[in-house]
């Protein structure tokens, strides 16, 4: 077990071994930021009527799928 976390995150794509990304770790003041909003931004989605939330989920899945024919 490392005594220490990388700073750097690497994707690797598994179909070519290739990186596709690399992001920084966040420190633990960002990680305790994004967790924060993740929570706040959660509350707020929880407020949005049910019809609406599946409804902004179907125009996700349209949008993702017309971006695969492009």
């Amino acid at each position: 077990m490392h005594d220490t976390m990388p700073e750097i995150q690497t994707t690797i794509a598994p179909h070519t071994q290739q990186p596709v990304v690399e992001r920084a770790y966040p420190d633990d003041e960002e990680l305790e930021a994004i967790v924060t909003s993740a929570a706040e931004a959660q509350k707020v989605w929880a407020s949005v009527p049910l019809e609406e939330r599946i409804a902004t989920g179907y125009r996700f899945i349209v949008s993702l799928i017309a971006g695969r024919a492009e």
